[in-house]
């Protein structure tokens, strides 16, 4: 579902998905204090230049974590058709075990 979901609507539900809380966390827009360096002012040196670009950088990475979740959900339903997946449950070991021991290892 994220892999399809626009990245304009990302952001309004970022910013406006909680209407109930009335606080600012993130800034919706500027640029934020800026620091030089090397004689360029940027702005990713200081906090509040950080708290500018943290929706934005969310919002972008939406599409990559929707990615990442498909592909990891994909392998791990392809691994747990191997024989050795297999013989650990015939062994009796937990499902937690064989998820994290056998499973994601391989995906």
């Amino acid at each position: 579902m994220l892999y399809e979901y626009p990245l304009d609507i990302g952001g309004e539900r970022i910013f406006y998905g909680w209407p109930e809380d009335k606080r600012c966390w993130l800034p919706t827009s500027g640029r934020g204090e800026t620091q030089l360096l090397f004689g360029v002012p940027v702005s990713f040196l200081s906090w509040d230049g950080l708290r500018h670009l943290l929706m934005p950088a969310f919002n972008l990475a939406l599409f990559n974590i929707a990615l990442v979740i498909r592909l990891t959900r994909s392998g791990a339903q392809e691994a747990l058709m191997q024989d050795h997946v297999k013989f650990a449950r015939a062994k009796g070991l937990r499902n937690s075990s064989i998820i994290g021991v056998h499973v994601l290892k391989i995906s």
